[in-house]
Formats: structure tokens, sequence, C-alpha cells
């Protein structure tokens, strides 16, 4: 999470930086007969270094669940899949003939529309049609 003028969240490394920040102004000005509890500055800097690595496994996390997604959805070219687009209420066919990313969420594109993988309904093999062999060459050695 990035730090939002609107929202007000900070990182955990922001974070980090605004504590150490506090902490050399309290070392600063403190009285030096009553010193700060060092066990208490230490096990806050601990607290915020796990805080910082959560939030990097998280993005870890995520990071590799988007490619997981762009591999699951790569391997449906070619599928034919079913899905209720929006609005509708009855289900669409079509063959997926694309993959591609759509703020963050990876889509499969299915004629003209393009469907988020988690609105798919079923998948199976495409439909091969037959060619018409009129028009086809025999092979060599069948003529």
């Amino acid at each position: 999470m990035a730090t939002s003028a609107a929202s007000g969240v900070q990182t955990a490394s922001q974070q980090q930086l605004n504590f150490l920040s506090l902490l050399v102004t309290q070392l600063k000005n403190q009285n030096p007969l009553d010193p700060l509890d060092s066990n208490a500055m230490v096990s806050q800097l601990a607290q915020i270094s796990q805080v910082s690595q959560m939030e990097s496994l998280n993005s870890t996390f995520k990071s590799v669940l988007q490619t997981e997604e762009l591999k699951y959805a790569t391997a449906l070219l070619g599928k034919q899949v079913s899905f209720i687009p929006d609005s509708e209420t009855t289900a669409v066919t079509g063959t997926v003939t694309g993959v591609e990313q759509v703020d963050d969420e990876v889509h499969v594109v299915v004629g003209d529309r393009s469907v988020n993988i988690t609105r798919l309904l079923s998948i199976s093999e495409a439909v091969q049609t037959a060619p018409i062999l009129g028009d086809a060459p025999l092979p060599a050695g069948n003529a």
C-alpha cells in the first residue's frame, strides 16, 4: 500500500521511518535522570520489522498468484468456455482466443468480450469441425 492523501495509509517502511524519527527526537529531548526504556524501543522496532516483512510477503504472494493466473489463462487458449456476462442472466459459450490483464486482473478474450477468469462456469475442449473433403488435396501416394 502506498501513501494516499485521501486514505492516509502508510506502508510499514514509512511507519518505521516515522518511528525512528520520533525515537531520535525522544532521545534528543529525554530527561537524563529518567531515560527511555530500551526494551520497549527494541520491542516496537521488532514489531515494525515484522509488519514490514508481512507486507513484503503479501506482495510476493500477490505476484505469484497473478503469475499462476496468467499461466492458467494461457492454458485456456483454444478451449471452449461458458460464462454469464455482466447484466445478463443466461450463459454465453465461446472459444478463448486471447489473454489480457485488466486492472491487475487476468481476463480471457472470448469473441469480442473480455472475461475475468473467476467468472468462468465451465471449460471444455473446443468443438472440432471436420474439413470439407471436396476441396482438400489428397495426401501424396493416395491418388
